[in-house]
């Protein structure tokens, strides 16, 4: 079995071309619906649910109790698409 070799904040950061983690909180809508496709094509499986559920809670200020990575990852998407509607 392979090891993890990033965080899912920290792939998604890599996905983003962000310099700092810390800018994932700050992405114009642009770059979240650049970041929603790349969430799209990623399985949910590819993280556990602790991961998804962290990233939302850091990204999005969203404490989410859902238990599956699959409905995380769907969150995940909607929101990002949320952020890109608002704007």
């Amino acid at each position: 079995m392979s090891e993890q070799v990033v965080s899912l904040l920290e792939y998604l950061s890599l996905k983003a071309n962000c310099m700092y983690l810390s800018d994932l909180r700050y992405l114009r809508p642009v770059e979240c619906c650049r970041l929603a496709r790349e969430v799209r094509k990623l399985p949910a499986d590819a993280f556990p649910v602790r991961e998804w559920q962290d990233a939302m809670e850091y990204l999005f200020s969203l404490r989410l109790t859902e238990e599956s990575a699959e409905e995380l990852r769907a969150a995940m998407i909607r929101t990002l698409e949320a952020r890109i509607q608002a704007e």
